[in-house]
């Protein structure tokens, strides 16, 4: 009610053109009332051509008349909530997206034919609630919703998995390690079982949080040789996602760590290699970490040798060269370099 109410605030005109945005839904759809899906893309692309502000009103005023035509507690209401949300999350705008997309799993309520989309819309608001930076009320939400999911699929289903790897996620922001560590092996072990296409990125979850705690690279990366070239790949590259996540030393060290593992059981795969050391680099000139990026410049001469063109070799001695120039390395070393 109370959101309906403020809606009703955007219902009357557009500020930026002047016109009622009842005429605009109009000339948009005619009278029939379409789907919030419908409305969705189109505002999408009206905020991409930047009428941000005509692309809000035209999506609440769709929630007002979805609601008036079938009811404050139907799936029809609670889908255009959805996708209100997904505009506002669209447009920046993290943490009213996460209000709204809690208000719709409120709409769904208790009932037995709207539980999935309840528990989406419980997980989705939680991970608006991280992205907006407020991981302390993204974390109950989603405990809420791991709970639910318990309930209605099972132990050892995919759809607790997910649940288990957005609150490992919103646990890592909030820099609670070994609570989001055990909900990401979980998750892991689930998704590893299924082949689902979500364990590379919840091995890296996994990962980034035993890091966290201060665990080797041995054990935080346990096992990920034995895997397929592709899933090694998909691991690694989720790795440099997961470390954004992280409190800056952090995230750093992990990267150090992938890069430290790679030179231990990938010591013939040199693309790997350099990838791993190119990540690990990029964060620190990121998080302006001069010592991480002189040793991230130390490690190429290891592997500059084995590129096997030249212009793969002069590239990388020029980002060493860079770097050891952002962290005040010697005159002589970089001219060394150039030479090279």
């Amino acid at each position: 009610t109370r959101l309906v109410s403020s809606l009703s605030i955007f219902s009357v005109r557009s500020s930026q053109h002047g016109v009622t945005i009842v005429g605009l839904f109009s000339s948009i759809f005619g009278k029939k009332i379409p789907s919030s899906d419908q409305v969705l893309d189109q505002a999408i692309q009206m905020f991409r051509q930047g009428n941000a502000v005509d692309a809000i009103t035209l999506m609440k005023q769709c929630v007002t008349d979805i609601c008036a035509a079938s009811g404050s507690h139907s799936k029809e209401y609670a889908e255009s909530l959805s996708h209100l949300a997904t505009l506002m999350c669209a447009t920046g705008d993290y943490e009213q997206g996460a209000e709204i997309c809690k208000q719709a799993a409120d709409v769904c309520g208790k009932s037995a034919s709207l539980t999935k989309d309840r528990l989406t819309y419980l997980m989705n608001a939680g991970q608006m609630y991280a992205h907006a930076g407020s991981p302390e009320t993204a974390i109950p939400i989603l405990q809420e919703s791991l709970s639910e999911r318990i309930a209605f699929y099972g132990d050892g289903h995919a759809g607790v998995a997910y649940g288990q790897q957005v609150l490992a996620e919103a646990y890592l922001a909030n820099q609670q390690y070994e609570e989001g560590l055990k909900q990401a092996q979980s998750a892991a072990q689930i998704f590893e079982g299924e082949r689902h296409q979500e364990f590379p990125g919840t091995f890296a979850l996994r990962a980034a949080l035993a890091s966290a705690t201060g665990q080797t690279h041995d054990n935080i990366w346990q096992g990920l040789a034995d895997y397929p070239e592709e899933v090694v790949e998909e691991v690694m590259n989720s790795a440099g996602i997961m470390a954004k996540l992280m409190s800056d030393g952090l995230g750093v060290v992990y990267l150090e760590k992938l890069s430290d593992w790679c030179d231990h059981y990938m010591s013939d795969d040199v693309v790997k290699r350099v990838n791993a050391i190119a990540q690990w680099s990029n964060l620190a000139y990121e998080r302006d970490d001069s010592e991480a990026l002189g040793k991230s410049a130390d490690k190429i001469p290891s592997v500059v040798d084995a590129l096997p063109d030249a212009e793969s070799r002069i590239n990388l001695l020029q980002g060493m060269a860079i770097n050891y120039s952002r962290c005040d390395r010697s005159a002589d070393d970089i001219r060394d370099i150039y030479q090279r």
